[in-house]
């Protein structure tokens, strides 16, 4: 009975397609001919294996099943078998045919970015805001006192006094103003709320799935061709 090895590099893994991908073991699953056109998948990795979205320790697949071994590396089993061995990816003497990978348009995402992304701009630029309210209250104040003993210095009087009154006053001002955005500042509330919404919806659209598709912008994800997780399609339709 043929057994492969599958794993990174050649020091172990027998596979015909070489697999460079650092967080992929070097013995990291073994793929036994089963004589009928079937294989018997077994994983050897602590990392583990999954097929059709499920981790698995020993399965039977064929040749057109799709083993993710890592989160960026899934292969299909008539890649890793003997040129001789492989059989047409279209016929399979004695083996079930493989249902039809489900297709989904993942359109609607764009949206959810777009949203997410927008409430983090606005509570950054509400954090940054009261960060310069705060930054100018002491120039005010102070260039005040600094205006004040330039006066003094110049012997100018009390001609600038009124001036430096003013400036005390629009310091104190900005202050007190900063001090209360700042105490009904949401902001940390506001950014974890919109994450977690995020979350929940920025997610591939199989319903048997619902994977968190993270933090890739739309427009690279939209460039994805399937679902790392349940490999299913995706479509911008």
């Amino acid at each position: 009975m043929m057994k492969i090895i599958v794993g990174r590099g050649r020091s172990k893994a027998t596979q015909r397609m070489e697999i460079n991908d650092p967080t992929v073991s070097r013995e990291h699953c073994w793929l036994s001919d089963n004589g009928d056109g079937t294989y018997t998948l077994e994983n050897k990795s602590a990392q583990g294996i999954m097929v059709n979205g499920r981790k698995i320790l020993k399965t039977k697949v064929t040749a057109n099943t799709f083993i993710q071994l890592s989160p960026n590396t899934t292969v299909r089993v008539a890649d890793l078998l003997p040129l001789q061995s492989a059989p047409s990816p279209h016929v399979q003497a004695g083996a079930p045919p493989q249902p039809a990978v489900p297709e989904y348009s993942i359109k609607h995402l764009q949206y959810v970015w777009d949203e997410y992304h927008g409430r983090i701009l606005d509570i950054q630029r509400n954090q940054h805001s009261i960060n310069v309210l705060r930054s100018a209250s002491p120039l005010f104040t102070l260039g005040s006192g600094a205006v004040a003993a330039l006066a003094r210095a110049l012997g100018w009087g009390d001609s600038v006094f009124s001036f430096t009154i003013i400036l005390t006053v629009i310091g104190l001002g900005l202050m007190a103003y900063s001090f209360v955005k700042g105490f009904n500042d949401h902001s940390i509330d506001d950014r974890e709320r919109a994450t977690e919404d995020f979350q929940s919806k920025y997610v591939c659209p199989n319903p048997k799935c619902h994977q968190f598709m993270g933090n890739t912008p739309y427009s690279l994800l939209r460039q994805k061709k399937c679902c790392p997780s349940c490999r299913c399609k995706f479509t911008v339709k």
